[in-house]
This record gives C-alpha cells, sequence and structure tokens, in this order.
C-alpha cells in the first residue's frame, strides 16, 4: 500500500490474519473455535489430539499497514524516461497526487 493507514473489518468483526503454514481463509476450519492466549491475543484454533490445539489465525479489529513507496520511488526513478515518452501533464498530475 503506497499511503499505508489502518485496515478494519467489513463484513465481520474481526481480521483473520493467518498464522505461518496455515492456507485459505478461516471459512476452510469449520470446526475451529476462538480461544484468548495467556499474552491476551485472541486465535482461531482446532483441536489437534486429545488435548492439543493448532493455532490457526489470529484475530484483530484492525491492523496498520506501513506505507510503502514502491510506486512513487518507481516513478521518481524512471523519471526522465516518463517524461520522454508520455504528456507532461499527465506525469504531472501523477506526480503531484504522490507528493513528488
Amino acid at each position: 500500500h503506497e499511503k499505508g493507514g489502518k485496515i478494519r473489518a467489513k463484513k465481520a468483526k474481526m481480521l483473520t490474519i493467518p498464522l505461518p503454514g496455515i492456507k485459505g481463509v478461516a471459512a476452510n476450519y469449520p470446526d475451529a473455535f476462538i480461544i484468548t492466549s495467556k499474552k491476551g491475543n485472541v486465535l482461531l484454533v482446532e483441536r489437534k489430539g486429545e488435548k492439543g490445539l493448532r493455532p490457526l489465525f489470529v484475530l484483530k479489529k484492525e491492523v496498520d499497514i506501513p506505507a510503502r513507496h514502491w510506486l512513487s520511488q518507481s516513478i521518481r526513478e524512471m523519471k526522465p524516461e516518463l517524461l520522454r515518452s508520455l504528456r507532461p501533464k499527465e506525469i504531472v498530475k501523477v506526480m503531484e497526487k504522490m507528493g513528488g
């Protein structure tokens, strides 16, 4: 995400963030249930064996996504080439929107 920001759940109460090695979405685990860990994290888990639990997803109300300026950085690096090949007014508009 170029500018970063908060991501919130839209259709559910919480975001489901898969833990390493977990494939798919939470709906793929119909027998899973929610627990709160000793550290206070809300987890979606499934039973593993008689007494074991396998954590699947961390549940969060919102998360902060850091800004990643890969697109604006690429445009700045390619600015001379872009100016030669595109219409300057279009480039200026794009650069202004990105703060460049």
